[in-house]
């Protein structure tokens, strides 16, 4: 797994929310991170989750135990098969005006 840039303590000017985007999405998917990023319906903002563990979550899920994250569940599953959850290790979005943070689990 490649190192990932440290974008977080970056001394460049802030770029355009999408370039920053961009560059996040970059960094995390060339380090192998699960990621996240959805937009909501009928809104423009762009929003960005990222995992530091490397292996997808397959759990049953509980809400209300569960800390920050992403949770998806299949479509077509099994009694077997649970959700997949992604920890919110460090959220972004596109709305924002500061570099990503590490969320606090």
């Amino acid at each position: 797994m490649q190192e990932v840039k440290d974008v977080t303590t970056s001394t460049e000017p802030v770029a355009a929310p999408l370039k920053q985007l961009q560059t996040y999405l970059e960094a995390a998917t060339k380090a192998g991170l699960p990621l996240a990023l959805w937009r909501q319906p009928l809104q423009d903002t762009k929003h960005l989750l990222v995992s530091y563990s490397p292996e997808i979550e397959q759990i049953e899920p509980d809400i209300e135990e569960l800390s920050g994250g992403f949770l998806v569940h299949p479509f077509a599953s099994s009694e077997s098969d649970g959700a997949y959850y992604l920890p919110a290790d460090l959220y972004w979005n596109t709305g924002m005006d500061t570099t990503p943070e590490p969320s606090e689990g």
